[in-house]
């Protein structure tokens, strides 16, 4: 806060004893108020997913009235997510998920005289799904039976025991580009 005395256009006044007295016109100038913030939302990404885009104007305000400018967030961890601005001045924060972990991005905002307090955004980046590797068994145990299995790769790399349908033979004599089906796999 700023004070400043400025006399007065009346500067003269006689007091009730008679003496002079200055008069002073004293006036309190604030500057404008700070930006205010909110808690930003924990962002959940998956590795190797798509960005997400967050905007922080959302959780920013400015008593004023002022368009704020945002300070740029810098991921504390590059390796897990970065954090990228969408354009200069802008709000919109682009976070890429890279590896599995958790990291967090300091933003904050300011009008101009001013900045907000700083709110973190806390980021957690989750390994992807990796889907299961399968492959189709097959052997001729007759002239017009063909045995069918499906295996799973167990995460030590060995291929798990062949999975069964019901009826796992099927006939070899069916028309040329006619699929063949199975019954469901015995679970």
């Amino acid at each position: 806060m700023r004070t400043k005395v400025q006399p007065s256009l009346n500067s003269v006044d006689i007091g009730a004893d008679g003496h002079r007295q200055r008069v002073y016109r004293v006036t309190i100038a604030r500057d404008s108020p700070a930006t205010l913030a909110t808690d930003l939302p924990a962002l959940r990404l998956t590795a190797s997913g798509n960005p997400a885009r967050i905007d922080t104007a959302a959780y920013f305000s400015d008593p004023d009235g002022d368009a704020p400018s945002y300070m740029q967030g810098r991921s504390s961890d590059p390796d897990v997510a970065t954090v990228a601005t969408v354009a200069n001045a802008d709000a919109s924060r682009v976070v890429t998920p890279q590896a599995a972990g958790q990291t967090s991005a300091a933003v904050a905002a300011g009008d101009g005289s001013l900045s907000s307090e700083t709110v973190t955004l806390s980021i957690t980046v989750e390994a992807a799904a990796i889907a299961p590797e399968v492959r189709i068994a097959a052997r001729r145990v007759s002239r017009p039976h063909l045995e069918v299995a499906l295996q799973q790769r167990s995460p030590g790399g060995e291929w798990n025991e062949r999975l069964l349908p019901r009826a796992w033979f099927l006939q070899t004599s069916v028309p040329l580009e006619r699929w063949v089906v199975s019954t469901p796999l015995q679970t």
